[in-house]
């Protein structure tokens, strides 16, 4: 039985294969290819002329590009004639492998195979789902979900799957609700004795309100990183279903489906309460006005926990860095006694006094240097801005463990090579530290204040 697959036409307009192998034939503007869909992988199959030797080109010339810019390059057309599909779009999807050789034939054509991480289909709409989305997690998103069912129970031929009485309901957002949920499927064989339930992670939304692509991603991808920060995992979607008013939206996504390690949880930042809970919290003002910076700093709080010590440290004190980031830094004037004529008289005095002490020649260069100094010697001698940033999030650093200017040196230390300097001890305790600043941070910017920070460390 042949493999089923999607047929169309795809097109390269802007790359410049004539540049390569330039004694071979011209390639075709366009190639007619074959899109397989499977479970854990996305392969596309361009069939060309042998004697193009298109398959060797489009090798040549990925080798030169960056294989996440991939999609960007194509042009998909003829899709339509796929049933109820109304476009393919390969624009975000990216390069994972690419194969070529002549024993690559298929209706003497032979053809080049580029393996996808991603693809997204617009198909009919279906006009009882419209307004509503599934987002499929990978492994590590089972913990999203799993404390929102009972365990199966039954008898006699007879199974219940049940929620728990305090997970029945949606979750509010803008433009609707949404919550965590299993889809369900069976496998069963009946030469055997055992039957599979199988339970999918998702996300599930529901939409009051005609909602864009755009919005639902946006609303998705916020769930996500709360998740991924609450569990301390790299959660992410395999698959998406998004049904609005002009059709219905899915993407598949390979090379995401990583095992799932041991949940964490926000404990060490005092934070108690479970999952549910989280998700009740009035989050979504200010994740969406924080988006990029939350985006940015909690995958670095997850990069944090997969890398050695020395780069641990960097990452999160890079994290108290771009949470700064954007931050007006203004000081305290001193309170003048004269008016301002007067002042600038006085400085002007003070400056005569000041040039009988230099040569000179040297006087007009000094004049230069001179100009911003009234200005500056009018503000107080400011504090460190990263102790003003730390007080203004609630944070008392003098409370510490470690102190700000000891961080500071190990920042140095690591930065320029002298890691032999600092105790590993020392290290691990700093690391403990700026584990619970970070994630105090990303709760702040959350809107979440119901956190407490613990300055005890190990000995």
């Amino acid at each position: 039985m042949k493999e089923q697959h999607y047929c169309f036409d795809i097109s390269f307009p802007t790359v410049p294969f004539d540049t390569y192998l330039t004694s071979t034939a011209s390639p075709a503007l366009k190639h007619h290819a074959h899109l397989f869909v499977r479970d854990n992988e996305i392969e596309l199959r361009i069939f060309h002329e042998s004697k193009t030797y298109f398959g060797k080109k489009l090798s040549d010339w990925v080798s030169k590009i960056n294989w996440k810019d991939f999609g960007s390059y194509s042009i998909v057309e003829d899709e339509t004639q796929n049933d109820s599909i109304q476009k393919i779009d390969l624009h975000d999807s990216q390069l994972l492998q690419i194969t070529t050789g002549t024993d690559q034939f298929e209706n003497n054509h032979e053809y080049v195979t580029l393996l996808l991480n991603s693809v997204k289909f617009y198909w009919n709409p279906q006009g009882e789902k419209i307004d509503t989305a599934e987002f499929y997690l990978n492994d590590p998103g089972f913990h999203v979900v799993q404390d929102y069912y009972y365990p199966l129970s039954g008898e006699g031929g007879e199974f219940n799957i049940r929620l728990r009485d305090d997970s029945k309901e949606y979750y509010k957002i803008k433009h609707g609700t949404f919550k965590p949920e299993f889809h369900f499927w069976k496998k069963d064989q009946g030469s055997f004795r055992e039957a599979t339930i199988v339970k999918e992670p998702k996300i599930q939304f529901v939409f009051t309100e005609d909602i864009s692509e755009s919005e639902v991603r946006h609303y998705a991808e916020i769930i996500r990183l709360l998740s991924s920060f609450y569990y301390c995992l790299n959660i992410d979607y395999v698959f998406s279903k998004i049904y609005l008013k002009d059709h219905t939206i899915t993407v598949k996504k390979v090379g995401v489906n990583e095992k799932g390690n041991r949940a964490g949880n926000l404990w060490g930042f005092r934070y108690y309460f479970d999952f549910k809970h989280f998700l009740k919290t009035n989050w979504e003002t200010f994740a969406k006005s924080n988006f990029k910076k939350l985006h940015k700093i909690i995958e670095m709080y997850l990069q944090s926990h997969t890398v050695d010590s020395s780069s641990r440290f960097l990452i999160r004190y890079n994290i108290i860095e771009v949470c700064m980031s954007g931050r007006k830094i203004s000081g305290e004037k001193f309170v003048p006694i004269l008016e301002k004529e007067d002042v600038v008289k006085k400085y002007t005095e003070a400056l005569a006094l000041i040039l009988k002490t230099i040569d000179p020649k040297d006087h007009e260069e000094f004049h230069k240097k001179w100009e911003g100094v009234p200005a500056r010697l009018s503000y107080k001698p400011m504090k460190s801005p990263l102790l003003n940033f730390l007080q203004d999030q609630g944070l008392n650093p003098e409370s510490f463990p470690i102190s700000i200017d000891s961080l500071k040196e190990m920042r140095d230390c690591i930065t320029h090579g002298s890691i032999n300097k600092i105790k590993s001890k020392e290290l691990e305790r700093a690391n403990i530290l700026l584990y619970r600043i970070s994630g105090i941070l990303i709760l702040n910017l959350l809107g979440i204040k119901d956190w407490n920070f613990n300055p005890d460390l190990p000995d």
